[in-house]
C-alpha cells in the first residue's frame, strides 16, 4: 500500500526515483531501485513525530552511507547509530543464513571503517553484548529478536552459537529483528 505524501513535493526531489518517498512495496526495507528506503523510514518517522530529528531520506557522503543526524539518528550513547534494514535473500545480496533474514535494525557506532548502511561499528564488549542479551531477550546468541554481532563477539553457528567471554575490548554490535 502506498500511503500519499502529506508532506508535499519538496521533500522527495529526486523525480527520478518512480515511488518518489514512499518505498517500492515489496515489505524490505532495503535500497532497492535507489529507493533509499533504509533512510525514508527515518524521515516518515519523523515527519510523523515519532522519532524526534529531521532526516534527509537521501543517501549521504557520496554513496549508501549512514551518517548520524543527516539521515539517520543516533542513540543516547554519543555516536552509535540506528539504521532500518532488511537482512536476507534480496535483489542478489545473498544471505540466507543471515539471523535476522527480514527487516530490522542495525545498531552499531558510527565507524568510519563501516560507514555503510548497516551500522557494523562496534560499542560494546562481549561481556556488555552478553548481559543486554539476557536482560533485554533470551540470551541465546542468534535466537530471539536481540542479535550480537562482531568479530569475534560471538563463535560458531546457530544454534550452537556463544559469546566469546573470553574476549576482551569493545567487538560487538546488535541486530534487533522485528519479525515482519
Amino acid at each position: 500500500m502506498q500511503l500519499p505524501c502529506y508532506w508535499g513535493g519538496a521533500d522527495c526531489p529526486d523525480s527520478a526515483v518512480p515511488t518518489g518517498c514512499n518505498g517500492n512495496g515489496d515489505k524490505q526495507i532495503f535500497n532497492a531501485d535507489n529507493n533509499g528506503e533504509f533512510f525514508r523510514a527515518w524521515q516518515h518517522l519523523a515527519y510523523a513525530g515519532l522519532v524526534e530529528g529531521s532526516f534527509t531520506g537521501e543517501e549521504a557522503g557520496g554513496g549508501l552511507y549512514a551518517v548520524i543526524g543527516t539521515n539517520v539518528p543516533e542513540t543516547s550513547i554519543s555516536g552509535v547509530k540506528i539504521v532500518a534494514r532488511y537482512d536476507g535473500v534480496v535483489d542478489g545480496f545473498d544471505n540466507p543464513n543471515s539471523p535476522i533474514n527480514g527487516n530490522g535494525f542495525g545498531i552499531g557506532a558510527n565507524n568510519p571503517a563501516t560507514a555503510n548502511p548497516f551500522a557494523r561499528g562496534a560499542f560494546l564488549t562481549v561481556a556488555e553484548a552478553a548481559a543486554i542479551d539476557a536482560k533485554v531477550d533470551d540470551g541465546t546468541v542468534n535466537f530471539g529478536k536481540w542479535l550480537p554481532n562482531g568479530n569475534s563477539c560471538v563463535t560458531g553457528t546457530s544454534p550452537n552459537s556463544t559469546f566469546q567471554l573470553s574476549q576482551t575490548g569493545i567487538i560487538c554490535y546488535f541486530q534487533y529483528k522485528l519479525g515482519i
